[in-house]
């Protein structure tokens, strides 16, 4: 029945849809990108770059990336594509939409999109790869124009000190005879001194390579209050020694970085994962950083190792060399700083003219076109085949689903095996026009109905079940509010009172109490003030109900805390005083699961009858009723079942004087006792 229905209707919704659907094609052009290989010196802090195995499916992810889409939304005419005239949010849509692929067998990625305008949709690809171009020529030209900053800076500082040292230079000549300084090839001392010079020169150009290196790293942490303290906390953690490989630690960073680029296609900027991998992009970053810095402390540690032993030598020099070498030092500051200078303004100039290194090379080898190979859609004939294999898979689970996940109370054989409690008797569902308050008076409103011959079958089953034990103080609760409890417990009192029985009916629900207003009487005295009053219930705090044999206790005016209210002595004390003035007490309490209320009273009363409603209690929610009543030391005569539909009470809920099994019911106390057993000791 199930995959018949679900195959006729599925193949019902493939039929309008396949009428109303608008016919979609599908829109691409193919690009080709490679990076671009120089030949001249590479950039300071670029050297030994790794190269992404999953290079073209980074350049890939880019073309969706929101720069590269923001751009594409600027170009000319494409603000007024009517394709993009009723999206709320274009640049979500476009990423959502946009398709970017990278060939198996070839290394070309096609950009396609799926549209029933096709002119418009060309107009919009051709927008996204022209963004790309653009995207990628202007970072390469920012991230350049930082690095050749750096490097102006560097060599405006040596220009100065050259020309500091170059007059200095001057002077001495000035104040020396010029041919008594010539070099002397021969001269050990000048020779040392000469190799020592060149060697401060090169540990110099280190420095300067290793600062713009660190500056490099460091860049996008100081622009950031929180990374640059965590930068100066790693610094100040961070041991001298290098232990780290920077070609790995570079690897790890390009890695890190695809890594969060593919894993952008499946998850939000906050899942737990993307938080972890930036997290960890992070930490790359800032180790990274810490092994600039630590290169930079290095070199200048060396320059000022060469530096002293320069400067430790020159004074032996000049002391056995005397002018000569003081000159040979000046004329070597003066050659380092030129040589240097002349080296930055090389690397200069190598990086103005390769601006676009580490770029891309793009071709567009197809402009946008309508891609033949991709069908127009809908395919009629697979979208009914699929509808109708969809619909019988579907319906055939959802038969299997629904005979094996439904956990209602399908019948009183089930409840006992399930909770091994007797069930006491079965309520019929009552007419909804009726106030909540009539309902809970049908014993005495209309005695001849179906339900008050329930309730009085439900009178029998207590009596027969608790009288052998004498118990006399009896809860009615159920799982969750709703469940009809103060309707069966208004009911059973009536009916036993109807039987002769001298019955209180006591309401402890003292935060949401309803006795009383079913039976017209004041709230303003009841429990909360018996309990108060060192739990005297004699005088005002009981009240008539107008019945014969049927008195009323009303919870009384609500209290601070009532679960404190209940859990007094003072509780047990009553409801023991109660039993010796009536010979059955029927007590009303709060829901088992919501509250504590209802299990605190469980504990002073006798027995407990748990009131289960067919149409929404189930087997999860009865069991955590009965292991709470039971964690207490509660006694459970046994379960009645209410709002029971008459087809389900003549199949599954007729209950019976056999069924009940009177008092003499063995099995159904053995499995109550076990279930108690467990529930106190696990």
């Amino acid at each position: 029945m199930y995959p018949l229905a679900g195959a006729a209707i599925c193949g019902v919704l493939a039929l309008i849809y396949l009428l109303f659907a608008t016919r979609v094609t599908t829109v691409s052009s193919r690009v080709t990108v490679a990076p671009v290989k120089l030949q001249q010196q590479q950039l300071v802090g670029m050297e030994n770059s790794p190269v992404s195995e999953n290079y073209l499916n980074t350049q890939a992810e880019l073309m969706t990336a929101t720069p590269t889409l923001a751009l594409a939304l600027g170009m000319p005419g494409v603000d007024r594509l009517r394709i993009l005239e009723k999206v709320d949010d274009p640049l979500s849509y476009l990423k959502k939409n946009l398709n970017v692929e990278v060939g198996k067998k070839n290394d070309i990625i096609t950009v396609s999109y799926d549209t029933s305008n096709a002119a418009e949709g060309m107009t919009l690809v051709n927008s996204v790869v022209n963004a790309f171009i653009n995207y990628q020529s202007n970072q390469m030209k920012r991230s350049t124009m930082d690095v050749v900053s750096v490097l102006r800076k560097e060599r405006d500082d040596l220009n100065k000190e050259l020309d500091e040292k170059i007059k200095k230079l001057s002077e001495f000549r000035t104040q020396n005879d010029t041919l008594s300084l010539g070099n002397d090839s021969n001269n050990i001392d000048q020779e040392r001194l000469r190799k020592l010079s060149d060697a401060l020169t090169a540990a110099d150009v280190e420095v300067l390579n290793a600062k713009s290196s660190y500056e490099t790293a460091a860049a996008s942490f100081k622009s950031d209050p929180e990374k640059l303290k965590r930068m100066q906390e790693a610094q100040s953690d961070t041991p001298g020694a290098m232990a780290v490989d920077e070609t790995a630690l570079k690897a790890s960073l390009f890695d890190l970085q695809q890594r969060i680029r593919d894993m952008s296609r499946q998850y939000m900027p906050n899942h737990p994962l993307m938080q972890a991998a930036r997290t960890r992009l992070e930490q790359t970053e800032l180790a990274y950083m810490n092994l600039m810095q630590q290169k930079y402390s290095a070199a200048k540690q060396k320059r000022d190792d060469l530096q002293s032993a320069v400067d430790q030598f020159r004074t032996k020099a000049i002391s056995q060399s005397g002018k000569a070498i003081e000159y040979s030092r000046l004329k070597a500051d003066v050659d380092g700083l030129e040589a240097l200078t002349h080296r930055l303004e090389d690397q200069i100039k190598t990086t103005d003219i390769t601006r676009d290194v580490g770029a891309i090379n793009i071709t567009v080898v197809d402009d946008a076109h309508e891609d033949m190979d991709k069908p127009t859609r809908p395919r009629r004939s697979w979208t009914l085949l699929t509808a109708l294999i969809l619909g019988a898979g579907i319906g055939l689970i959802a038969s299997f689903a629904a005979e094996y996940t439904d956990s209602s109370l399908k019948s009183a054989n089930d409840i006992e095996k399930s909770l091994g409690l007797t069930v006491l008797g079965a309520v019929p569902s009552m007419p909804r026009q009726y106030a909540a308050s009539t309902h809970a008076r049908t014993v005495h409103l209309n005695p001849g109905s179906e339900a008050a011959e329930s309730y009085r079958s439900l009178r029998s089953a207590i009596v027969l079940n608790a009288g052998p034990r004498k118990f006399k103080t009896f809860l009615i609760t159920s799982p969750v509010d709703g469940d009809g409890k103060t309707t069966i417990a208004c009911n059973l009192a009536i009916a036993l009172a109807k039987s002769g029985v001298k019955v209180l009916l006591v309401d402890t629900n003292v935060r949401d109490p309803g006795i009383h207003a079913v039976f017209g009487l004041p709230n303003d005295r009841g429990l909360s003030t018996v309990l108060v009053n060192d739990g005297e219930p004699e005088g005002k705090a009981i009240q008539a109900s107008g019945m014969n044999n049927l008195d009323i206790l009303t919870a009384g005016p609500l209290l601070d805390d009532p679960a404190d209210l209940l859990n007094s002595p003072l509780l047990t004390e009553t409801m023991v005083h109660l039993s010796r003035m009536y010979e059955m007490v029927i007590v009303d309490a709060a829901a088992i699961l919501p509250v504590a209320d209802g299990r605190i009273v469980a504990a002073s009363c006798d027995a407990s009858v748990l009131v289960l409603n067919s149409k929404r209690s189930n087997d999860k929610v009865s069991s955590q009723a009965c292991e709470g009543l039971l964690s207490v030391g509660a006694e459970i005569l046994g379960v009645v079942v209410n709002d029971v539909s008459q087809d389900r009470l003549s199949e599954g809920f007729d209950v019976s004087y056999a069924h009940l099994g009177g008092y003499n019911n063995e099995l159904s106390r053995a499995a109550s006792s076990e279930r108690a057993d467990r529930t106190r000791n696990g």
